[in-house]
């Protein structure tokens, strides 16, 4: 409601519609709004379906993936984004969602592939084994 309220403001005020990330930094109203009002509309969407969730393994894991790795996939997203912009590949905004956030969990899970196997084949030491199992693997 604050979100819509706010959108109905700036649009009066300024005579167009704004994007919220336009005001993503530092986080004003209209952003916090927004980020509130979809958190909650997500926290209720998996709330009605967290049975499904739990019971389908497939989705189950990829959920748990997800969760646990929200700041690599993050990370990764604006370098897969970054890398769009400079080879100057402009798509559809649909496509290039898909195509973000596809590569940047893929390269996300290569990359924990690629340490476990490390820790796993090389001789470390244990506190440097433990710090790269925390930075990159919990």
């Amino acid at each position: 409601m604050v979100f819509i309220a706010t959108g109905i403001y700036l649009y009066l005020t300024l005579g167009e519609i704004k994007a919220g990330h336009s005001y993503k930094y530092p986080p004003q109203l209209y952003y916090t709004s927004y980020a509130l009002g979809v958190s909650l509309i997500l926290y209720y969407v998996v709330a009605q379906f967290s049975d499904k969730i739990t019971r389908n393994k497939v989705l189950s894991k990829f959920f748990i993936f997800t969760g646990s790795n929200t700041l690599w996939i993050y990370l990764w997203h604006t370098f897969v984004l970054n890398c769009l912009k400079l080879a100057k590949i402009n798509l559809n905004f649909v496509v290039a969602f898909f195509v973000v956030v596809s590569s940047a969990i893929a390269i996300t899970h290569i990359q924990r592939k690629i340490v476990g196997l490390s820790i796993k084949n090389l001789d470390i030491n244990p506190g440097q084994t433990e710090l790269l199992k925390v930075l990159f693997l919990k």
